[in-house]
């Protein structure tokens, strides 16, 4: 393979490629691997669990492949002295040249040897959000994954259709949800779970203007194990979680007894205050008219802080894990919350714009 790119359109999308840098235990998953054919330039690199490719335009003298490490990659197309940048392979060896700069590192290896890249080439189309509001969404219902590796599709986020999209997470504990009403999806049934380390990764990666097209196999005859997400030439593919997700709209409680309005940043401040300086995350939330309590208690203190908010009906307690409820305000910067119980052992529900979040209590 021989071809010529211009350094700035590699340098632009170099940062796609960090993977390769991030805990690969084989060798070939610490390259990049580059296709060339009909003046484009293929460039893709995975962990296996989830692949970045992205399409670049080039100079193809000689169609190919080759395989570079990517530690060796970076540096050199961030530093070398010329508009353009050559790869060719020589022999056993990767030749990188420009201007007057030349560099012949080390194969890392063949495009036989390279993992499998998953292609979106006859994937449908199921629907496309805004980059901003995937990131918000991650950002905002990401934080109610499952972290442990005992329930792994936990570790999950869920997408499905219900009069829009949903998107949901949950650990067990406590679940998030968004709902998109606006967004319709070109797949009826539709419910995949993405894991959420993936997406999260995914997020970091994406540009803010531009939109995200969800895409997946449907014919029968190809693998539909991975979601592919495109943003301009860019494609991500992550592999699906198999298995069923909880089934999260059994908890949410149907019958509201109480409901608080409470401002978003009074909300985040004490819920941090109480994080941090009370030996434990069980706090007892209690509401009277006009006024909430959190309080912790233990065999050897006590501490409290109090908030005047506007409530005039019955006075109701529960207890809570605070940590949880930091998460949820600590996503937003002003407003309101609503707060909505039913008694002090059933799931207590917060609401904000397109967001839902229930935590379940804490039995006393």
């Amino acid at each position: 393979m021989k071809i010529i790119i211009k350094k700035s359109d590699l340098k632009k999308e170099i940062s796609k490629f960090k993977m390769a840098t991030q805990k690969a235990t084989l060798t070939i998953l610490k390259c990049v691997l580059m296709e060339s054919e009909n003046n484009t330039v293929r460039i893709s690199v995975t962990d296996l669990e989830k692949a970045v490719s992205v399409n670049i335009p080039c100079e193809t003298h000689k169609a190919g492949s080759l395989v570079i490490d990517f530690n060796r990659l970076k540096p050199i197309v961030e530093n070398i002295p010329s508009d353009t940048i050559t790869f060719e392979n020589v022999g056993e060896k990767v030749k990188v040249s420009g201007g007057s700069f030349e560099s012949v590192l080390e194969n890392g290896g063949t495009k036989e040897d390279f993992p499998i890249i998953p292609t979106s080439d006859k994937a449908k189309q199921i629907f496309t959000i805004p980059a901003l509001t995937l990131k918000d969404i991650v950002r905002k219902v990401g934080h109610s994954a499952s972290t442990q590796e005992v329930r792994y599709v936990l570790n999950g986020v869920l997408f499905h259709n219900d009069n829009g999209l949903k998107v949901v997470a949950t650990d067990g504990r406590r679940i998030a949800i968004a709902y998109l009403k606006s967004v319709t999806t070109n797949e009826n049934n539709l419910k995949m779970i993405l894991p959420f380390k993936s997406l999260k990764y995914i997020c970091g990666l994406i540009d803010k203007d531009n939109d995200i097209i969800f895409s997946i196999n449907t014919h029968p005859a190809l693998d539909k194990s991975n979601l592919f997400i495109r943003q301009g030439r860019t494609v991500f593919a992550s592999r699906l979680i198999d298995g069923n997700f909880p089934s999260y709209k059994n908890v949410i409680p149907e019958k509201i007894n109480h409901t608080v309005e409470i401002p978003v940043k009074k909300l985040c401040d004490i819920s941090n205050r109480m994080v941090k300086i009370c030996k434990d995350t069980k706090i007892k939330i209690h509401t009277t008219k006009n006024n909430i309590d959190f309080v912790y208690e233990d065999e050897k203190e006590t501490t409290k802080e109090n908030l005047k908010v506007a409530y005039a009906g019955d006075d109701f307690s529960f207890k809570i894990n605070m940590e949880y409820l930091r998460d949820v305000v600590s996503c937003f910067k002003d407003g309101d919350v609503k707060m909505k119980v039913v008694n002090d052992i059933n799931p207590v529900v917060f609401e904000k714009e397109i967001y839902k979040y229930i935590i379940i209590p804490i039995r006393a």
